[in-house]
C-alpha cells in the first residue's frame, strides 16, 4: 500500500506542478515497484523502466518507457522514446518520437524525427526529420534528412540520402546516397542505390541492378516475378523530357502534337523533289517487333528514315511529326509534278485537236476538189 501511495504521490506532484522528473523501475527479481523523484534541473520528464533516461540532466518534456530507452540522454528535450533501447544514444537531438524495440537506437543529435517499429532508423545518428513507419525502416539510416519511408524495410541500406519518400514493403531497400526519389509500391525501387531524382509506381517498379545509379527516370509497371524492369510499360527521362510506352497506346479523343508557329524557330524550305525522290528510294517492308511478334507493322526502319532525312533526336526512332511532314511534303510534290503534266497533256490535246481541225478542213477541201473534178470529166 506503502508503494502504491508513493507512486500514486509522485506521479500526482509531476501532472500538477509540471518541476519534477519521475523514475519508475521494475525489479523483476523481486518484483517490486519503486518510485524515485529527482529534483534536478529537468522539467516534466517521465521515464519508466531500467536505466530509461538515467543520464538525464537538463532535458525537458522527454518520455522514456522501456529498458534502457533514452539511457544516454542528457540535455535532450521534447523526445518520446518507447521500447527496449529506444533512442539509447540520444544526448541532444530534440523533439524525437521513437517507437520500438531499438528505434532510433544509435541517434545522438538528429531532430525532429519519427521512428515506429522495431529497428526503424536505428543507426541514425544525426539525420534530421525522417519518418520512418515499419520494421527496419531506414535501418541504416546516419546523416540522411528529410526521408519518408513506410513498410517493412523500406529504405533500409539508406545512409545519406535526402528528400527521398519510399512508400511501400521493401520500397527503396537498396538505396543508399540517391536523392529525391520516390518509389510507390511493394519492391518499388528495390534495386536504385545511388540515383537520385528517380519516380517507380507499381509493385516491383524500378531499375534493374545493373542501372541503379541512373539518375531522373520515371518507371511505372508493375511486375510478380522481376524486380527492376528498364522496359516498364512506361519509361520516361525527366532531363530529357521524354517519355516511352512498351505497349499499345489508345486515344479515344485524338492524338495531337503541339504545332503552333508561337512555338517554332529556325524555319528552312526544303527542296520537295529531293524528299520525294528520297522517300520513293526508302525501303519500306512489313515487320513484328521482337517483344511482340503478333502484331504486323507496315513502315521504314529508324536508321534509314534517319539516314535520309536527319530528322528527329536520332536513328532509333521516327516521330510522327517528321514523318506526317514528309509525306505531306512529298504529296505537294507529287501535286506540283501532276498539275505540270497535266497542263502539258492539256497543251498537247490542243494541238492535237487544231491539228485535227486542220486535217478535217483539208480532207474537206480534197473532197470538194474530187466532186469538182469528177463533174467536170462526167464521171458519176
Amino acid at each position: 500500500m506503502k508503494t502504491i501511495i508513493t507512486a500514486s504521490f509522485l506521479l500526482f506532484m509531476t501532472l500538477c506542478y509540471g518541476q519534477y522528473n519521475f523514475h519508475l523501475e521494475v525489479d523483476q527479481a523481486d518484483a517490486k515497484i519503486e518510485g524515485k523523484l529527482f529534483l534536478d534541473s529537468g522539467n516534466s520528464s517521465v521515464f519508466v523502466g531500467r536505466n530509461a533516461g538515467v543520464a538525464n540532466t537538463t532535458g525537458n518534456f522527454n518520455c522514456f518507457f522501456g529498458n534502457n530507452a533514452g539511457m544516454n540522454n542528457v540535455s535532450a528535450s521534447a523526445n518520446s522514446f518507447f521500447g527496449f533501447q529506444a533512442g539509447a544514444n540520444t544526448t541532444r537531438g530534440i523533439a524525437n518520437a521513437f517507437f520500438g524495440q531499438a528505434a532510433g537506437n544509435a541517434n545522438t543529435t538528429g531532430n525532429h524525427n519519427c521512428f515506429f517499429g522495431s529497428g526503424t532508423g536505428a543507426k541514425n545518428t544525426i539525420g534530421d526529420q525522417n519518418a520512418f513507419f515499419g520494421h527496419q525502416a531506414g535501418f541504416l539510416n546516419t546523416s540522411g534528412e528529410k526521408n519518408a519511408f513506410f513498410g517493412d524495410t523500406a529504405g533500409n541500406s539508406n545512409t545519406t540520402g535526402l528528400e527521398n519518400s519510399f512508400f511501400g514493403r521493401i520500397a527503396g531497400f537498396a538505396n543508399t546516397t540517391g536523392n529525391q526519389n520516390a518509389f510507390f509500391g511493394d519492391n518499388a525501387g528495390r534495386n536504385n542505390a545511388t540515383g537520385s531524382n528517380n519516380v517507380a509506381i507499381g509493385r516491383g517498379a524500378g531499375p534493374s541492378s545493373q542501372q541503379s545509379h541512373l539518375s531522373n527516370r520515371l518507371y511505372i509497371d508493375s511486375n510478380v516475378s522481376i524486380l527492376g524492369n528498364d522496359n516498364p510499360l512506361i519509361y520516361g527521362e525527366f532531363d530529357n523530357d521524354f517519355v516511352r510506352i512498351n505497349g499499345s497506346l489508345e486515344v479515344t479523343a485524338g492524338l495531337t502534337n503541339p504545332s503552333s508557329r508561337a512555338l517554332k524557330n529556325q524555319f528552312v524550305s526544303l527542296d520537295a523533289s529531293t524528299i520525294l525522290a528520297k522517300l520513293i528510294e526508302l525501303d519500306i517492308q512489313q515487320w513484328t517487333y521482337k517483344t511482340r511478334p503478333d502484331e504486323l507493322h507496315v513502315g521504314p526502319i529508324a536508321e534509314d528514315f534517319y539516314a535520309a532525312f536527319g530528322l528527329g533526336q536520332g536513328d532509333k526512332n521516327i516521330s510522327t511529326i517528321d514523318a506526317d511532314g514528309i509525306m505531306m511534303l512529298a504529296i505537294q510534290e507529287l501535286n506540283r509534278v501532276l498539275m505540270n503534266q497535266n497542263k502539258e497533256l492539256a497543251t498537247g490535246i490542243e494541238e492535237l485537236r487544231n491539228k485535227n481541225d486542220q486535217l478535217v478542213n483539208q480532207n474537206l477541201l480534197i473532197i470538194q476538189r474530187l466532186e469538182a473534178l469528177e463533174k467536170n470529166s462526167g464521171v458519176k
